[in-house]
């Protein structure tokens, strides 16, 4: 028999709260086991450490003031159910969970240009890979940018080689990514085509990522320590990492790696100079 969505849902809950569990530690006797014995000054240390991590650090003013409950109160609204805490809530996404992510879509204002015609079919098992939200269409990009305030900071970005914390308001995001969009169109990117970010995570990634999701091409990143394992149309990169201090040359491993892409067009550097495949 194959396994239900709901059992899969509850099943894994049950499995991460299990993962979750505090470590005990069991006091041993020194004459029975000498060498697992603890010292009482580990021991001390150790549930000195216990006591810190299980510190709440913070509590909002108000539990009635946040997304949750509101989200709580408008399921009762519309389902005509009580439900009276987070754990009622939750019990309620298992067993009602097309209803759920229903109110998920309309709670978060999902854009889109054409709706869905149902949000799963409930008689497919987990083991068919059931299709959510048949139907529709959406642009990641476009929900991630629809921020009304455009003065409210988006970003905060900071790296090891300035301590500087730099902000980027909703509106500037929009406005940079439109000019990465533009551009990458200029490059001949088009829906479906692969765009690489190979460079660290920073502002610039993020632009990027938003500039292709908006076009819909592929988007893959990785961070510098690594290689690239699919075959991209077009490559942002960087030209040198800092790490622990120190600036580390980044163009002969780019080379390397660009020498196994056939289908890479371009390359893009952080200073936002272009390279054919050739880097020269």
């Amino acid at each position: 028999m194959g396994r239900s969505l709901r059992q899969d849902h509850a099943d894994g809950t049950a499995q991460l709260l299990r993962c979750h569990r505090l470590p005990v530690i069991q006091r041993q006797d020194k004459e029975e086991n000498p060498q697992a014995a603890m010292s009482k000054d580990t021991e001390r240390k150790s549930e000195k450490i216990m006591e810190e991590e299980t510190k709440v650090l913070w509590y909002p003013d108000s539990k009635k003031n946040t997304h949750m409950n509101q989200f709580r109160a408008q399921v009762n609204e519309d389902y005509g159910v009580n439900l009276a805490n987070y754990n009622d809530l939750y019990q309620w996404s298992v067993d009602s969970y097309p209803d759920f992510w229903a109110e998920v879509w309309r709670f978060c204002d999902v854009v889109s240009s054409s709706h869905y015609e149902e949000v799963i079919d409930v008689n497919k098992r987990i083991s068919d890979v059931p299709e959510w939200f048949k139907g529709a269409r959406l642009n990641y990009a476009e929900n991630l940018l629809k921020h009304t305030d455009l003065d409210k900071v988006a970003l905060y970005a900071s790296m090891e080689c300035n301590e500087e914390i730099t902000k980027v308001t909703f509106g500037e995001l929009r406005r940079d990514v439109a000019l990465f969009a533009a551009a990458m169109r200029s490059m001949g990117v088009q829906t479906g085509d692969r765009v690489v970010g190979y460079l660290p995570n920073g502002i610039h990634a993020v632009e990027a990522m938003l500039a292709a999701a908006s076009i819909g091409a592929v988007w893959s990143s990785t961070s510098v320590d690594f290689g690239v394992n699919i075959q991209p149309k077009l490559m942002f990169s960087v030209a040198a990492v800092v790490y622990n201090g120190k600036t580390h040359d980044h163009m002969e491993k780019l080379t390397s790696v660009v020498k196994g892409l056939p289908d890479l067009d371009r390359v893009v550097l952080e200073n936002m100079k272009v390279f054919s495949r050739g880097l020269q």
